[in-house]
């Protein structure tokens, strides 16, 4: 009896002792792990800011690359106006100031001077034109990168993926029909984000003989029965107030099309750049 008490105390020893053994075993195992994830995490959070450090840095490089090269166009067009139309009013200002003295001992003399400086400035102002004409940007390339601008700050706060896409002639977009464009365009992306539940929307440009479209469509859920709210009703006024009309459709997805007349002569741009 002795013996069996005593080979029974032995085999729950050894078991506590195989069980205390694997319990050391696996804790071994699960701090060895932890400490493997930790150095992971800490190599991760590492990674990220150095990325974070990165971005900042091309961000401030790209701010100062696109100030600098605000700075040497503005240089470009002090000296370039310095070159020409200094030199052109300087030479003019003599000229009148020489008129002014021999125009009563010689006023033949006086008269041919004058014609010269009228010519003088007739060239200085032409130079002028010039100069403008080549810094000043289309209306129709401000008009898309303004709208291009929206759609990435857009996507970028809300995670909603967008696509700008354009057809046919948008020199013929007055300044003010960009205007409604783009006004139209931010409430669409509006109601998309706030009734849709979209996950893309999708802006086309298309300027046809007569009209300009451009239509604003979503995949989100639609709405069969269309509830014209302050956004709507604001997009019809100012687009009918322009000749315009509005469209709205909620069977696929929601889309808005904003109708505009075609009003503007490419050809006389020229004309309109005038000063």
């Amino acid at each position: 009896a002795f013996l069996g008490i005593e080979s029974g105390v032995l085999t729950e020893y050894v078991l506590t002792s195989l069980m205390c053994l694997l319990v050391f075993l696996l804790a071994k195992k699960h701090t060895h792990d932890l400490g493997v994830l930790q150095q992971a995490n800490e190599e991760l959070r590492d990674r990220a800011d150095d990325l974070a450090a990165r971005l900042s840095a091309g961000s401030e490089y790209g701010e100062q690359l696109r100030y600098l090269s605000q700075i040497e166009e503005r240089n470009t067009l002090a000296q370039k106006i310095h070159d020409e139309v200094g030199h052109t009013l300087a030479g003019s200002i003599i000229q009148l100031e020489a008129v002014r003295l021999i125009m009563e001992k010689d006023a033949k003399k006086a008269g041919e001077m004058v014609r010269n400086v009228t010519e003088n400035l007739k060239e200085g102002m032409e130079s002028i034109r010039s100069t403008l004409r080549t810094i000043k940007p289309a209306p129709e390339q401000l008009g898309i990168n303004r709208l291009k601008l929206i759609l990435e700050e857009f996507t970028l706060n809300n995670g909603i993926e967008t696509e700008l896409s354009h057809d046919g002639r948008l020199d013929v977009i007055t300044h003010l029909q960009w205007n409604i464009l783009t006004d139209n365009m931010r409430e669409a992306l509006t109601n998309s984000l706030k009734h849709s539940s979209a996950s893309a929307v999708r802006v086309k440009i298309e300027v046809m003989n007569k009209v300009i479209k451009m239509e604003v469509r979503d995949n989100g859920k639609g709405e069969t029965v269309i509830k014209k709210g302050m956004g709507l009703a604001g997009m019809e006024e100012r687009t009918g107030v322009a000749g315009g009309k509005l469209i709205i459709d909620g069977s696929d997805g929601f889309s808005v099309i904003t109708l505009l007349p075609v009003e503007n002569d490419p050809g006389s741009r020229e004309a309109d750049d005038q000063p």
